[in-house]
């Protein structure tokens, strides 16, 4: 195949054109932040277009990964205990992988909930997969900062698995704490929540109860009420990777949120929250 050129290309159009500000300018202090390098690790002639990178690059990259997953390490190391010793261990390709993902955690938001995720998995070997590891590693500090703010709010049902109630009454009382919190259709999109809400079914209903950290209730159908005037509860629940990284984060709590969102919910009619503890 030919191809067919009008001219060939002059010198002038094949030098490397150079900016009066280069974004080289930055990347020195950058690499020397991130690195925790004295000198600077990269040396560039700009006419020239030549650029050399310190060999102490490379040295200082493996360095801050091994002190990235000592600190990720001590974390873990100082969680409680299960009563029991669990019958297996993690298997060596998780700890390999685990390894190598957490020594890029670099700051201490990330060395606690990768050092968490460890715990958890000691804890309990095979819950946590090696997709959330993968999902965790491709994470943005913002993400999981934000993910965290977002757990707080999080009620569960009594197997432990997380959700977010939905509706208006919900969004009110979550953006009472702040509209930013909010990011609901992010984490469907990223796919930490399930892209699909589904409504409590409450008409035959025994003894199913939800929480909200340390507080339970009973959540019964409000016999009372006509089924066609009162809108049905929604929620949403976190998907398999959502829920394993939300149980290595720590979030606040906000009892506030949980009494005044109940008390809103009862006020449309359909249900009744029973507290099983002091709700």
């Amino acid at each position: 195949m030919n191809f067919y050129f009008p001219s060939e290309p002059s010198a002038e159009d094949a030098a490397p054109q150079i900016p009066e500000n280069p974004i080289g300018n930055l990347l020195n202090p950058l690499l020397k932040d991130a690195l925790s390098l004295a000198s600077n690790p990269m040396t560039a002639n700009m006419d020239k277009g030549v650029f050399d990178v310190a060999s102490e690059v490379g040295a200082a990259l493996q360095s801050r990964h091994v002190e990235n997953i000592g600190e990720v390490l001590k974390i873990a190391a100082l969680r409680e205990a299960p009563t029991e010793t669990p019958k297996e261990q993690p298997d060596s390709g998780w700890v390999q992988i685990f390894l190598k993902f957490s020594g890029d955690a670099a700051s201490a938001v990330e060395h606690e909930v990768w050092g968490r995720l460890l715990g958890l998995e000691i804890a309990e070997p095979k819950s946590v997969s090696r997709r959330t590891l993968q999902y965790l590693h491709g994470m943005d500090l913002w993400e999981i900062e934000a993910f965290a703010e977002y757990c707080a709010f999080a009620f569960a049902f009594e197997s432990g698995w997380r959700f977010m109630l939905e509706g208006e009454a919900a969004r009110r009382e979550i953006w009472s704490y702040g509209r930013e919190i909010d990011l609901t259709q992010h984490w469907i999109d990223v796919g930490l929540l399930s892209s699909e809400a589904s409504t409590l079914t409450l008409r035959n209903a025994v003894g199913l109860r939800v929480s909200y950290r340390d507080k339970t209730w009973e959540v019964r159908l409000n016999q009372e009420a006509a089924s066609e005037a009162v809108a049905p509860i929604r929620y949403r629940k976190f998907s398999v990777i959502g829920q394993q990284i939300s149980a290595a984060l720590s979030f606040k709590t906000f009892n506030g949120y949980a009494r005044n969102l109940i008390k809103a919910l009862e006020g449309q009619g359909q249900a009744v929250f029973s507290p099983l503890s002091d709700a």
